[in-house]
């Protein structure tokens, strides 16, 4: 058989399990295998060093045929070397390639914190589903998000207090992620918008409160909800709260630095998690993985399963998934799991605290 006598579809799903690497041998085979293996190369741009990321910019700038394969793209120039600033010319040349992506859906932009070259997004012709930066709250940012109707993810790192954005601004909003986000700033993201996913830090003190407060504001239940945690209360005050605001959750992550989260403290947590009768997954993970043994996170996830019926799968400080079998009426771990493909876990983050801090 031909390779033009195959269906794209089996083409373009062949080429979508190669390696980075395989691709470009692959895009020099013949003529018949560059086309769909550009598709694939282009259609999502990762992290990669500022330097390629230049590189790549370049071709991008030069080759429009390529340009409008883009429907993702990450930059993350934050990484340079601290004795090398990002010049203007390199912002200008990111400029103009935005211009060129104008079927680009999801952008993220991770740019150096003392610098603030929101003009960059002034010639942008596409449409964005989800737009991660490292922007501080301004009116030339707003502008720009009043400009993305589709929008339905964002992910912040501002630190400002506040954030003057248009109630119209954002109509679609349902998924954010706001590191590092002060209350006031969070209501002003959420008040109003159709956000039922949410990842947030918890400060000490009135600060965790007033957070919480702020979520409660959506215009739509909250269903997801994953919350670093920098204060010292038992996981069942932190909970209580949470439960008091959002009580409609089916997923809940918290990543504590601080506190207590030993055996017994995690197990006090069942009663406050009958608050939460809709919730199906938990992640519960702190600075120490030693806090709990095996023996013990069973104990705990049948303790919380008595008081959620619905729960179906968790993570405790050991950085292990335990999945609920319901033929055996009993938890296990995921590679004790005999079919795990049953088990939904998508709702699940990375097991690492490493990772989460990511959110």
């Amino acid at each position: 058989m031909l390779l033009s006598d195959l269906p794209p579809e089996v083409i373009n799903q062949i080429l979508c399990g190669l390696e980075t690497g395989d691709l470009y041998k692959a895009a020099l085979v013949n003529h018949d295998l560059h086309v769909p293996t550009a598709r694939v190369l282009y259609r999502d741009i990762g992290e990669a060093t500022p330097r390629a990321s230049i590189r790549c910019l370049h071709t991008l700038l030069f080759h429009p045929h390529l340009a409008i394969l883009v429907r993702s793209l990450t930059i993350d120039w934050g990484s340079f070397d601290r004795a090398v600033c990002v010049t203007a010319n390199a912002y200008r040349l990111l400029r103009a390639a935005l211009a060129c992506l104008t079927r680009l859906t999801r952008l993220t932009l991770e740019l150096p914190l003392s610098q603030e070259p929101t003009w960059i997004l002034h010639a942008a012709q596409f449409e964005l589903r989800a737009f991660e930066s490292t922007f501080s709250p301004s009116h030339t940012l707003a502008d720009f998000l009043i400009s993305q109707p589709h929008i339905t993810e964002l992910g912040i790192r501002m630190r400002g207090a506040r954030f003057c954005l248009p109630k119209s601004a954002l109509p679609r909003l349902n998924h954010l992620r706001a590191a590092h986000a002060t209350p006031g700033l969070l209501a002003d993201l959420i008040e109003g918008r159709p956000v039922t996913a949410v990842s947030l830090p918890l400060y000490p003190g009135a600060a965790s409160s007033a957070a919480l407060d702020a979520i409660a504001r959506s215009a739509a239940q909250v269903k997801k909800l994953t919350a670093l945690a920098f204060d010292a209360r038992l996981p069942q005050d932190v909970m209580g709260e949470i439960a008091a605001r959002v009580p409609h959750l089916s997923a809940l992550h918290l990543i504590a630095f601080l506190g207590q989260y030993d055996t017994d403290a995690l197990l006090d947590a069942a009663q406050t998690l009958r608050q939460l009768p809709n919730l199906e997954f938990v992640t519960c993970m702190v600075a120490a993985s030693t806090a709990t043994t095996e023996k013990d996170e069973r104990r705990i996830a049948a303790a919380w399963r008595e008081s959620c019926p619905r729960l179906r799968a968790v993570i405790l400080p050991r950085g292990k998934m335990l999945l609920y079998q319901q033929d055996k009426e009993c938890w296990s771990t995921l590679d004790d799991s005999e079919d795990g493909s049953e088990n939904d876990i998508s709702d699940i983050p990375p097991r690492h605290v490493a990772a989460a801090t990511q959110t």
